[in-house]
């Protein structure tokens, strides 16, 4: 097949010549057979060149424009959401002046954020925040070169998860239940490398905040008290996820006023057990 160009420059030829529609595909069909152009893109540079436009390239198309030759505009609404995670479409639309889509493409597209329990979340680690990940990890590798038993003993794991408070023996029996199932509750656990040291429900009518994480941690120190002789006077290394009632900065001043070292090694290590702190 012709390519576009050459195309349509036996077409303006054609024309030039006094050759209807018709007679030009004809021709062209004749001369090039199978590889010639369709009728139909016949007629529509028949026609353009008939209303006087005569050049051979397409006529720019309206489109939306591409975000990534504006950088600028896409860090103003990273501003406006690391100013406030809550905000709205709305809002970011009002301080940049965009448009729905485009604001829209720039947090979806370009930054990679979805909107999750009303705050907006990368979907994927910044380069800073891979670069924090590596560095922390590389350090902990070191502490754990330094003495490995003492590491290890230090190091204190916790997680939540939802439980059911019952314990449904087979399908049949389950069928026959009338009321609706109960209602979840949060469980909190604490361990390390000899087993649970601490379990903890969340109280009917309590959310997970900062004061109910304080309230734990000063659990969890009387429970380390009672069952970890070993490690009175030592900091202990907290290894938890990077849930907000955990990185909140309340509760990473907590957690250091009782002498834990938080780490936070799902997505994002927050701080960091310098080793002058570890050896002894």
């Amino acid at each position: 097949m012709l390519n576009k160009i050459e195309a349509r420059s036996v077409i303006k030829f054609l024309h030039l010549k006094g050759n209807n529609a018709h007679q030009i595909h004809n021709k062209m069909k004749a001369v090039y057979g199978d590889k010639s152009s369709s009728c139909d893109m016949v007629v529509r540079w028949k026609r353009n060149f008939h209303s006087g436009h005569m050049s051979l390239t397409d006529e720019p198309r309206a489109g939306r424009p591409s975000i990534k030759d504006d950088l600028a505009m896409v860090k103003k609404v990273e501003a406006v959401i690391l100013d406030d995670r809550r905000s709205t479409m709305e809002r970011v639309m009002a301080e940049t002046g965009l448009s729905y889509g485009t604001a829209w493409r720039i947090i979806h597209e370009e930054l990679h954020m979805n909107k999750v329990s009303a705050r907006w979340a990368p979907r994927l680690l910044t380069p800073l925040q891979k670069q924090t990940r590596h560095d922390f990890s590389q350090q902990n590798l070191t502490l754990l070169e330094w003495n490995e038993d003492s590491f290890f003993a230090r190091l204190v794991t916790m997680d939540e998860c939802s439980v059911y408070l019952y314990n449904p023996e087979t399908t049949e029996i389950s069928e026959e239940w009338k009321h609706p199932l109960r209602r979840s509750r949060n469980l909190s656990v604490f361990g390390d490398s000899h087993g649970v040291i601490l379990t903890n429900y969340l109280p009917k009518g309590e959310t997970l905040n900062n004061d109910y994480y304080f309230n734990l941690l000063e659990k969890l120190r009387d429970a380390l008290k009672q069952k970890c002789h070993g490690m009175i006077g030592k900091e202990i290394r907290l290894l938890a996820d990077n849930a907000p009632v955990h990185t909140a900065q309340g509760s990473v001043v907590t957690s250091q006023a009782m002498h834990f070292c938080s780490i936070h090694l799902i997505h994002l290590i927050l701080r960091q057990a310098t080793s002058s702190s570890f050896p002894g």
